[in-house]
């Protein structure tokens, strides 16, 4: 789903607060479901991390998107890469 496709389906009460996230989120998804991207997983959980932290209680709307996707994440990422980077960034 594309940026204007997202903007769409999230009605006219969306907020750019909530766009951005909506947007940001759905693209380092599509990284993690390339295979030919996996290079870059690291950096997805990273930036997901980032951005949960600093939306705080507002990212729960995000977590199924996520979470759908996190086993991949695992199965692709170096595992002790993960738990070196789930214990220095915390979300």
């Amino acid at each position: 789903m594309g940026p204007s496709e997202l903007l769409v389906n999230m009605g006219a009460g969306c907020s750019l607060a909530e766009f951005y996230p909506s947007v940001a989120i759905a693209s380092l998804m599509r990284i993690v479901r390339d295979p030919t991207l996996s290079q870059h997983h690291t950096e997805v959980v990273q930036a997901v991390a980032h951005i949960f932290r600093a939306l705080g209680i507002k990212s729960v709307p995000y977590i199924p998107q996520v979470c759908i996707n996190y086993p991949h994440i695992l199965t692709k990422t170096k595992i002790l890469d993960f738990v070196s980077l789930s214990r220095s960034s915390p979300v």
